[in-house]
């Protein structure tokens, strides 16, 4: 109904096989992890919550073959879509500079965008030119 709430659900499940002479500087990197990681999820949960039309957004997307082609058709965004948007406007990048302070996930989550998936961010940011959304 129009002007109710919506609510949704994120349940996460990690597993890890810790063994008994486990290294007490592993366990704590492991804990600081697991917060890291809480922190990210409930800052993009609130974010998908906070701009509901995501989830209905559609995007042009130009034939390339068949009789159609050179013509263009909407269709919905894929998850992917939706993860790309999502980093456009958290993350900022040489396309992408001026994050608002309470989109910005490098400062809800300093230290999150080091390490081996750093550059994902450049390559996401110019994905996200296609979606058109803000």
């Amino acid at each position: 109904m129009p002007g109710e709430p919506k609510y949704a659900a994120a349940i996460r499940t990690v597993r890890l096989r810790i063994g008994a002479r486990a290294n007490a500087g592993k366990l704590a990197a492991l804990a600081a992890t697991v917060a890291e990681w809480g922190r990210a999820v409930s800052f993009y949960t609130n974010l998908f919550l906070d701009h509901p039309g995501v989830f209905e957004a559609r995007r042009t997307m130009p034939l390339r073959s068949g009789p159609a082609a050179g013509t263009a058709k909407e269709v919905a965004w894929t998850e992917q879509d939706r993860l790309i948007w999502a980093e456009s406007v958290t993350v900022a990048t040489p396309a992408h500079p001026h994050i608002p302070p309470e989109r910005d996930f490098e400062a809800a989550c300093p230290g999150c965008l080091s390490g081996p998936f750093a550059g994902a961010r450049d390559r996401s940011a110019h994905r996200a030119d296609h979606l058109g959304a803000s």
